[in-house]
């Protein structure tokens, strides 16, 4: 089991309390455990104290959880992005938008669930 924190899971994705502070940052982490649970992951939330609350998951879950944490910044709260060429602006829609997104979001939620066989 590892135990993880806002600031963890912030310096894999390469952001810092510039971007967003560790208190806020966390119910960004709770959505995407919420999300994994929501297609059949049996993850806990984040507990604790604000802004340094831990969630302990394994190593399966620790990176399902930072796959979909990432997706979640990225699509969600930043929200939908406008990216400018030439005269054309072409807005970026939420992962919730995106099947693919969304797809993969199921798809890493059940591979957790898969049981593991030993073949030993």
């Amino acid at each position: 089991m590892v135990s993880l924190t806002a600031a963890n899971i912030k310096v894999i994705l390469n952001l810092t309390d510039t971007d967003i502070s560790d208190t806020n940052f966390e119910p960004i982490v709770d959505v995407a455990v919420d999300l994994l649970n929501l297609y059949g992951a049996d993850i806990s939330n984040m507990s604790g104290t604000a802004g340094t609350k831990t969630i302990g998951v394994e190593s399966k879950q620790k990176g399902a959880l930072i796959l979909v944490t990432r997706e979640v910044w990225y699509g969600i709260h930043q929200g939908p992005e406008e990216v400018n060429v030439g005269n054309i602006t072409v807005t970026l829609g939420n992962i919730l938008g995106n099947p693919t997104t969304m797809k993969n979001i199921k798809d890493v939620a059940r591979q957790l669930k898969e049981i593991e066989v030993d073949t030993g």
